[in-house]
């Protein structure tokens, strides 16, 4: 029933706030159990439970807000797992403890899949990325705008 509501829609924004939720469940369960640990043990549980963000690769089609709430979800996170104050700097935050933004992680996740899928062996999916209309597709376009400009 989803996938039908998902075909006539034609946006994103369902499935960033789906994966807004579970991110936000994991981060609080992450921030809960290693609240005492050392810094260089929350970095590596951060790297390693807060950087997965499923199908965000495709995500093209999405209102700001939606993606907005997300990446801020994700700098919350990183500053309550840190017991950082509210107004440090993003990526100041970020550079200190050798961690990926969220838009890092968003391009990183951009890249691996394009190149997955131009690294295919598979006909279809080797059809399917040379043909024009995937080439001229919004989905190429927003992956072309998030990697080179």
């Amino acid at each position: 029933m989803l996938l039908v509501k998902h075909c006539f829609d034609l946006t994103d924004d369902d499935e960033i706030k789906s994966q807004s939720r579970l991110f936000c469940i994991r981060a609080n369960s992450v921030i809960r159990r290693f609240k005492l640990c050392d810094q260089t043990i929350k970095d590596r549980i951060s790297n390693s439970h807060c950087t997965c963000f499923y199908s965000m690769p495709i995500w093209s089609n999405f209102k700001n807000s939606n993606y907005q709430h997300i990446r801020v979800c994700y700098n919350n996170t990183f500053r309550h797992l840190h017991n950082l104050m509210r107004s440090c700097s993003a990526s100041g935050m970020f550079v200190a403890h050798i961690i990926l933004s969220f838009g890092e992680i968003h391009r990183r996740n951009i890249f691996s899949f394009k190149n997955n899928l131009k690294l295919s062996t598979n006909s279809y999916i080797v059809s399917i990325v040379n043909s024009y209309q995937f080439i001229c597709s919004p989905l190429s376009a927003y992956w072309n705008i998030s990697l080179y400009i």
